[in-house]
This record gives structure tokens, sequence and C-alpha cells, in this order.
């Protein structure tokens, strides 16, 4: 029987906590890949190429693609685990990381109803940074990334983006896993101005990836020769394209103004993409002598496909670890993740392997 294979790169939205629920789709997309880290439905194929990211979903994306590196069943396991420990350690748990937890949401939640205290960015932010990057390394073997960077990525490894904004001359930057690959562009990506402090690197201060691309996807096109460019670009929204009400209220206004910000670069590249495919099926470009392929753009999981007045995840919610909370948007994207493999590919995710990672975690949840 032949077998169709299409090559698949996978885009994850930035947006704080509610990245808990891109977390869960990929932890969905990895226990779905099989020893070759593909997917595959009878005689179609599906080949993971690249994965990008932006702030909490560049940490995504960043964990994701370190479990593609390794071969076989280790890599998705370790890819898996890594997604389930570092959303864990990032919960709050003890007493007065909830209290903490709690007085920044509510603070939140008042600014532009009453007037509230702001701080720039202080020695307290600072340690919040690097411990972010200290769970972020936590999940991984460094030697290992090191020495398989040094070794140089071998052919057909997945790419990996990571977004950021470059505060001083406003311009995109896109991290890329390289030799010289540094970590600290996690950072720069998830740098939230007000919250933490700018990043530098070699010389430049990167600030919050929302402020570029939110994700990367050009880079997947523009960067990359015709033949490994992907064939789809499947998107995981944290941010809600539609609402089915007219915001009013001051904080429904700020809700709604941060959800499409949050949406603005992402639209624009789709639809570049939409245009450029229109010209190629009204043949206004001949495919063989052009740098242009056709590429589908799907929404593989999205938090809400259309936002409501009564919505739980207002920007307040953003900043909210409860353990509850952040286990809800995992199981979330879990589902959202099923819903699309099953409906568009018709993968049964119920036959999927459970892996040691999701055993564990069950039993240190229990």
């Amino acid at each position: 029987m032949p077998t169709t294979e299409k090559s698949v790169a996978i885009a994850c939205q930035g947006g704080g906590s509610h990245c808990a629920f891109g977390a869960g789709a990929l932890i969905t997309l990895l226990n779905a890949l099989d020893d070759d880290h593909k997917l595959i439905q009878g005689d179609r194929q599906y080949r993971i190429v690249g994965v990008s990211g932006t702030s909490g979903g560049g940490i995504n994306a960043f964990l994701t693609w370190y479990g593609l590196m390794l071969q076989g069943a280790e890599g998705c396991q370790k890819g898996v685990a890594a997604l389930e420990d570092f959303w864990y350690a990032l919960s709050a748990r003890d007493p007065l990381d909830l209290l903490t937890n709690q007085i920044a949401v509510q603070t939140q939640r008042l600014s532009g109803v009453v007037p509230t205290f702001e701080m720039a960015p202080n020695a307290w932010s600072d340690i919040a940074q690097r411990r972010l990057l200290e769970q972020v390394i936590a999940q991984i073997e460094p030697t290992r990334l090191k020495q398989m960077l040094n070794d140089g990525l071998p052919k057909g490894a997945p790419q990996l983006l990571i977004g950021a904004a470059d505060i001083q001359d406003g311009k995109f930057k896109t991290f890329k896993a390289e030799k010289d690959m540094n970590l600290d562009m996690l950072l720069a990506s998830a740098a939230v101005p007000m919250l933490f402090a700018p990043v530098e690197i070699d010389g430049h201060y990167y600030i919050d990836g929302l402020f570029s691309e939110n994700p990367p996807i050009s880079e997947f096109i523009s960067d990359t020769p015709l033949e490994e460019r992907p064939d789809e670009i499947w998107v995981i929204r944290v941010n809600p394209m539609a609402i089915d009400f007219v915001p009013g209220q001051v904080k429904e206004i700020i809700d709604r103004r941060n959800e499409m910000t949050g949406n603005l670069s992402l639209t624009q590249e789709i639809d570049f993409i939409n245009v450029v495919n229109k010209w190629l099926e009204n043949g206004y470009f001949n495919p063989s002598k052009t740098n242009f392929r056709h590429i589908d753009v799907k929404t593989f999981a999205c938090l809400e496909e259309k936002g409501h007045l009564a919505s739980p995840y207002d920007y307040a919610s953003k900043l909210d670890r409860r353990p509850e909370f952040i286990e809800n948007l995992i199981e979330t994207g879990k589902r959202a993740a099923a819903h699309f493999l099953e409906k568009e590919l018709e993968i049964n995710v119920a036959a999927t392997r459970k892996t040691p990672a999701e055993i564990k975690r069950t039993a240190r949840v229990g």
C-alpha cells in the first residue's frame, strides 16, 4: 500500500499560565507518536519537522523539541515527563506561594477598576526569572543537550524557533536551536514588561515575545529550503479569535485587548500564507519555478473556540498558578488535541501508550 507522508510544524502561542493548556495538547501529541516520532494512520504518516513558541509556549516548544531530539520511545517519554514536571514545579503549592499568587491575580483583576500599586521589575522578579530557568533546566540533561548541539543537529532533526522582541531597536528576534544556543532565550521570550527585566543576550536586551511573533511561523518558510518546508502548520492557541459578546466593562475591554494583541502577529502571518496558497491555486506562480509551495495552517488545539462573557480564562488568570487551575488547563489541552487527532486524522488516541511519566504523575498528585 502506498504511503503518503506529510511534514508538520507545531506552533505554540504564549500566554502565561494558559500555556499549561498547550502543554496538555503536546503531551497528547507525544503520546500518539510511534518510536520513529511519526503519527501513522493507515497509509498516511505525519512527521514533526519543527516546533516554535513564544513566552510560556516557547518553554513548551523547547521541552517538546528536546524530547523529539532523543531517539525512539525514550524521546517521547522524556518529552512528556518534562512538560508534566515543569508545570507541576511551576504551580504554587506552599502557603506563601499560594498567598503571593492570590495577591497577584486579584491585583490584576482590580487594575483599571480601582487605583492599584505598580512596581518596576526588581530583585524579587530577578529571583523569579532565574527560578523559572532552573525549573526548565531541571527537566533536561544539560550535558546531553550540549553534546547533541556540538555534534551538529542530524539531517531531518526538527527545527526549534523561540520568539522575542528587542526592546531597544523594536525588532523581532527568533532564536533557533544551534551550536551556541543560550537557554536565556527562554527567559527573553517570557520577559513580560512590568513583571520581569529585559534579558541581555549578546549585547541586546529582549522582552516578551508577545510583542513580536506569537508564535514564530514565517521562519519555517523563509529561512528553509523549499523541499524542507512543512506541508502543514498546526497551531496551539491560548487566545480565542472570536467572542460572542461586545466588551463593555473595563475588565472585559482589558481582556479582549490582551487576546487581540496576542493574536495580531499570528493572524497576519497566517493570512499571508493563505494569500500565497490562493496565488498558487489560481496559477499566478509555477511552483516548480518559484520559491513557493502550498502550506495548510490548522488549529491543533484552542483554549476557547469562541470566548464568552462567563469565561474563566480572563487576562488575570494568565498569572494564576493554583495547582487545580494548572491541572484543569493541562487536561483541557489533552482533550482538545485528542479531538483534533481523532476528527482530522482518525487516530484513536485512547489506544496510544500511557507513558511512565503519566503513571508517575498520577501517583504523585493522587
